[in-house]
């Protein structure tokens, strides 16, 4: 009798596992981001336990961690990029995050053609305003 092994269904590119790790010695916290499908790391890092003493420098250091890896010149972009595993959604956030940040014709017109044939794909009007920079003052208001 042949033994079938059980297949493992494949991760989606684009899944990725945030780790939160407590530490001891020294006092602290790891933060650890890897990509689901390759097993890649892409984020590695230590908060001395001192930077966590309250919950305004928990709050702190979270947001500080989502604009680090979430933003669209994050970890996990610049990581999907370099892989060219991004989705066309990912692409169009970069190009309106782009546009943002330059504020130029060249860079309006790029995200605009990007927008409008991905709301052709999804028969519906889509409207980019992301900006991780902003999301602390989202949130203390």
């Amino acid at each position: 009798m042949l033994l079938k092994r059980p297949e493992r269904p494949i991760a989606d590119p684009l899944a990725f596992t945030i780790s939160v790790l407590p530490q001891t010695s020294p006092a602290g916290v790891r933060v650890l981001i890897k990509n689901d499908a390759s097993s890649d790391i892409l984020y590695d890092q230590f908060i001395d336990g001192e930077q966590l003493a309250t919950e305004a420098d928990i709050l702190y250091e979270s947001l500080a961690l989502a604009a680090k890896v979430l933003a669209s010149d994050g970890n996990i972009f610049r990581y999907a990029s370099t892989a060219e595993i991004d989705s066309p959604l990912m692409e169009c956030m970069v190009l309106t995050d782009t546009y943002r940040h330059q504020q130029t014709r060249e860079a309006f017109q790029e995200a605009k053609s990007c927008q409008e044939k991905l709301s052709v794909n999804h028969q519906r009007k889509l409207k980019f305003v992301i900006n991780v920079g902003a999301l602390p003052l989202t949130l203390i208001r």
